[in-house]
């Protein structure tokens, strides 16, 4: 397994990246605070998740194809 050779720009520019995020952040604030878990649905996070997976597929324009310059 081989890394792709701009994946600095890939990790602060690509959408699934900001979606896997917003996912974690929604998973620890159902558990630390735990009137929340009513007002976040689990399946919010779950959308949330299938959003980043269809991100990752789809082209992205702010990111270049080749490597980093």
């Amino acid at each position: 397994m081989k890394l792709v050779e701009n994946w600095t720009t890939i990790a602060t520019r690509a959408w699934s990246m900001y979606l896997m995020a917003a996912a974690a952040v929604l998973e620890i604030v159902r558990e630390v605070v735990p009137d929340w878990t009513e007002t976040i649905p689990q399946w919010v996070t779950a959308a949330v998740i299938v959003g980043a997976a269809l991100a990752r597929v789809v082209k992205q324009s702010n990111i270049p194809d080749g490597p980093a310059e």
